[in-house]
């Protein structure tokens, strides 16, 4: 079966890994890749999927219109990406987004996105790619932070900032390991009166899972790819600190966070690349999202990779398997291992049934 596929064009940030591969080996990659090559895959449960990549000359099947935007002072306002229910609009004066929009839940939100820091610091450091993808509803968006400028002799820590017009009256939650949210409230602290000495540092905590916010009609959000520290310093804001580098304080323990990675007489400043991912949801429906897609980002499917010749290449007689009965599948509920779900329908009693699900097994 033949797939719908794009070739996507590799940004210069994924030169970062030639670099490093340099750098820690002592060899320059043979190749460099120009493109990424983008499908949508399918994956039964307990089971596998095989694709085979090969080059053809025969023309496309199916074509992919592209549309490209520049923004300037003077551009349009109201570019609108996506292709479901969901669609992102950005200013095409600024280029950046300001309003979401989910057709299905009838959301339509004020959304400002930006990157600050802290301490002193004047320029440009990065630079991010934001998705939509086709029946799903949140973006993803992809960073590329560094190397942080160090001529000042300044610390820095940058961070990328979701504004949106929530009442959230200091209240946030953010997750405890990955696991249960915890709510936090700006300046304050449960077992003792605070003196705000740090409003900032602190009402810091670290993100592993997401952060959220909330008011009485909505909820924005964010789940993250890798450990994080957030927080909302302003109501409706959500905050997360993505890079940072810091100089000795001269009190003694001599550790300044400033990692660089040298190639012969070149010393350049660590750069990050990560992602995370954003959704509004109408309040109380924003649970399931975040329990259930931060499984996927930290349950990913296992991939595995082959080279073969064209001609003597292996034939995959099985290219997809499962082990579990096809017309059977797990209540939307059910995970093993894991901690319980939150949720107007996820928290109530299931059942299942193992003869189904180890279709391929006797089961006593």
């Amino acid at each position: 079966m033949r797939m719908i596929c794009e070739y996507l064009t590799v940004n210069d940030a994924i030169a970062l890994r030639n670099y490093y591969t340099t750098a820690y080996t002592g060899k320059s990659p043979s190749s460099i890749s120009k493109y990424s090559l983008a499908f949508t895959t399918f994956v039964p449960p307990l089971g596998f999927t095989t694709y085979v990549i090969s080059s053809t000359k025969k023309p496309a099947w199916n074509s992919v219109n592209e549309a490209f935007y520049k923004h300037t002072k003077t551009g349009k306002d109201g570019i609108e990406v996506g292709t479901g229910n969901l669609k992102l609009i950005y200013s095409g004066s600024e280029g950046k987004v300001s309003q979401y929009v989910n057709s299905r839940s009838s959301i339509t939100a004020y959304v400002k996105q930006s990157y600050n820091f802290y301490a002193g610091f004047d320029g440009t450091t990065g630079e991010q790619i934001s998705r939509v993808f086709k029946n799903k509803e949140h973006a993803e968006v992809e960073f590329t932070v560094g190397p942080i400028p160090v001529d000042d002799g300044v610390g820095k820590e940058i961070v990328t900032q979701i504004t949106t017009t929530m009442k959230s009256n200091k209240t946030f939650y953010i997750d405890s390991n990955g696991r249960d949210f915890l709510q936090r409230i700006r300046d304050y602290r449960e077992d003792w009166d605070l003196e705000v000495n740090q409003p900032i540092a602190g009402n810091y905590y670290p993100v592993n899972l997401g952060i959220y916010l909330k008011d009485e009609t909505s909820e924005l959000s964010l789940l993250v790819d890798r450990s994080v520290g957030g927080s909302s310093i302003v109501d409706g804001q959500l905050e997360l600190m993505l890079h940072r580098l810091l100089y000795d304080d001269g009190k003694g323990v001599a550790e300044a966070l400033n990692e660089t990675v040298c190639v012969g007489n070149d010393y350049r400043g660590l750069t990050v690349q990560g992602k995370y991912y954003l959704r509004i949801d109408p309040i109380g429906e924003g649970a399931k999202w975040r329990r259930s897609y931060g499984q996927e980002i930290y349950s990913p499917l296992l991939l595995a990779f082959t080279e073969q010749d064209e001609k003597t290449g292996t034939n995959f007689q099985v290219s997809t398997f499962s082990g579990m009965d096809s017309s059977y599948s797990l209540p939307e509920r059910s995970i093993v291992n894991t901690p319980g779900w939150r949720g107007q329908s996820l928290s109530v009693m299931t059942s299942v049934e193992l003869q189904k699900l180890f279709a391929k097994r006797k089961t006593k």
